[in-house]
């Protein structure tokens, strides 16, 4: 009797039938996954979490756009020293007491009182502002990279500008100061006349040496006091729930910071020791702002005092009301004070210097709530002026002093030869920021494809 013969089966098919068999890989469609629902918790979480992204980019772009603005405005200041109507045109000399071009390197035949108006408002809270916004990223770079590196990358990039600036573009920018009172016009003289000052001239470069500072006691919080600056955290938190306590107690530290200084030293009296320069009233309200920052940038941006469409953007109206009115009352008694000279009431020069340090923080403010309301999106033209902050601070004090030298001898009115004047700086400075960085791109290019090259394998 025969046996019946044996099934033959594909092992293809015994694999389908038998798909729990090890090691056999199962071929055709895979099992459908259902894709898990998230729980309400979780999903509530994610939105909480694009939300506040999305708050710190509309913040940081609004800050970064504000860098822009403040850097513009610093040209615009210097640019326009030399048309103010109550600075004094007598002559002065370069290489004698009390060297007034350090403030005003070029005195203009025209003149016009709004750009008094405008240097004095920019002059109450504009430096301010710019400490403000350097300590912003400033506590999250520390936690990034340590206090070490935080301090090496800040001394490499602060340190390089400031003496690129004191020893190149200060002897450039006021070569045609000299030539304004000098017997002998040439640059041989100038050298000669430059070299015997007693003092290095560093014009607007004394930010970067106090922005150095300032890194080290950054570092130092962070190090030994970080604790203290998360405590600090609390008041800048409760702006948005207490802003009249809040900016109350913002304003008392500013006139402490800075109204005993004023009164021991005068709110102009400089101090000069070699390349490093201070106005002596206002080491301290620098500080303050900058480490207000440390503060508020330590709670994130997007939160507190930093949200792109919190308090301060929905107070820009009545912080602009606040800021004039406060720039108002500072002027007048600074003009009062001055004008009676000895004989003002002892009071007087400290309600002065009471109500700028309440003026400034006022225009920080309302530079914020500006920024905060308006600038929340991409402007081009400021954006670029931002990307550059740096370079162009550092470039442009000597294309402002060359075209106000330059335009002396037009008979233009002051407004047409200051919107010159800015517009030609700006352009300058920008355009050899980007060509530095052109340049530095290009070598990086180089040198990178040099090392590609000699790390080829021969064939």
């Amino acid at each position: 009797m025969r046996a019946a013969p044996i099934e033959r089966r594909d092992v293809s098919e015994i694999r389908r039938s038998n798909p729990e068999a090890r090691g056999s890989p199962v071929r055709g469609p895979a099992p459908r996954r259902t894709a898990r629902t998230p729980s309400p918790c979780e999903a509530a979480r994610d939105r909480s979490s694009t939300k506040r992204s999305a708050e710190a980019g509309r913040a940081s772009l609004a800050l970064h756009n504000l860098r822009g603005v403040a850097i513009a405005s610093v040209l615009m200041m210097h640019s326009f020293t030399a048309y103010l109507f109550s600075v004094d045109s007598s002559g002065y000399a370069f290489d004698r007491a009390p060297y007034q071009w350090l403030a005003f390197p070029v005195l203009d035949r025209s003149r016009w009182p709004g750009f008094d108006a405008f240097c004095a408002w920019q002059d109450v809270y504009l430096m301010s502002l710019l400490f403000f916004l350097s300590g912003v990223f400033a506590w999250p770079s520390l936690e990034r990279d340590g206090s070490q590196w935080f301090l090496a990358r800040r001394f490499l990039k602060l340190g390089g500008s400031l003496l690129f600036g004191v020893a190149i573009v200060m002897p450039v920018a006021l070569y045609p100061v000299y030539r304004l009172s000098a017997a002998d016009p040439s640059p041989a003289g100038y050298i000669r006349a430059y070299q015997a000052l007693p003092f290095t001239p560093n014009g607007p470069m004394w930010f970067l040496w106090v922005l150095m500072a300032l890194a080290v006691v950054a570092a130092a919080h962070y190090r030994c006091a970080a604790r203290a600056v998360e405590a600090a955290g609390s008041l800048a938190a409760s702006f948005e729930s207490r802003p009249f306590l809040a900016f109350s107690a913002f304003a008392i530290v500013a006139i402490a910071a800075y109204a005993p200084l004023a009164w021991a030293f005068t709110p102009w009296r400089w101090s000069n020791h070699g390349p490093l320069a201070i106005q002596l009233s206002r080491p301290l309200l620098y500080a303050i702002y900058f480490l207000l920052l440390l503060v508020v940038g330590r709670q994130g941006l997007g939160r507190g005092m930093l949200k792109a469409d919190g308090l301060l953007a929905k107070s820009w109206r009545a912080l602009l009301g606040l800021a004039a009115s406060t720039l108002a009352l500072w002027m007048a008694l600074a003009w009062l004070a001055l004008k009676l000279g000895d004989g003002a009431p002892a009071a007087l020069p400290l309600l002065a210097d009471a109500a700028y340090g309440v003026a400034g923080l006022s225009g920080v403010l309302l530079a914020l709530a500006f920024a905060f309301r308006f600038g929340g999106v991409r402007r081009p033209l400021v954006g670029a002026v931002a990307d550059k902050a740096l370079p162009v601070y550092l470039l442009h004090y000597a294309p402002v002093v060359w075209m106000q030298y330059g335009l002396l001898d037009l008979a233009l009115p002051a407004v047409v030869k200051g919107a010159i004047v800015f517009v030609s700086a700006l352009t300058v400075s920008w355009s050899l920021a980007a060509g530095a960085e052109l340049a530095g791109i290009g070598r990086r290019r180089r040198a990178e494809n040099a090392l590609a090259t000699h790390a080829r394998p021969l064939s």
